[in-house]
């Protein structure tokens, strides 16, 4: 028989791989890095959009339905969410994750100091 956490790591990964979702920032590693290594890590599928061109950005950020619309950003869906702790938190529930921000209250205060 599977483990639970081989149960939990399939059932993660089946999930992640349903819908790829769109990483975007400027075309160098940054904050979005972080953002990727735990989209891979996750098994979930993206699109690394990169900008290199600031009028790009402009042009792109005009049509974004987002309150705060900044870099970086991640599409999933018809949802957008910036600022790079909060897309990490998206991409762990994503995947059905949670184990990752820790057990207790405390755990959880210091997984978001390493997302």
């Amino acid at each position: 028989t599977q483990s639970t956490w081989g149960k939990l790591f399939e059932s993660s990964r089946k999930m992640a791989e349903s819908a790829a979702v769109t990483i975007a920032y400027w075309g160098v590693q940054g904050r979005a890095e972080p953002i990727r290594q735990l989209a891979e890590y996750l098994h979930i599928q993206y699109v690394n959009k990169k900008y290199t061109d600031p009028q790009a950005w402009f042009a792109d950020k005009a049509t974004l339905n987002a309150p705060f619309p900044n870099l970086p950003y991640l599409l999933d869906g018809d949802k957008v969410v910036t600022e790079s702790q909060a897309i990490s938190l998206h991409l762990i529930y994503k995947a059905h994750r949670e184990d990752l921000l820790g057990k207790t209250p405390e755990d959880r205060v210091l997984s978001l100091i390493h997302i």
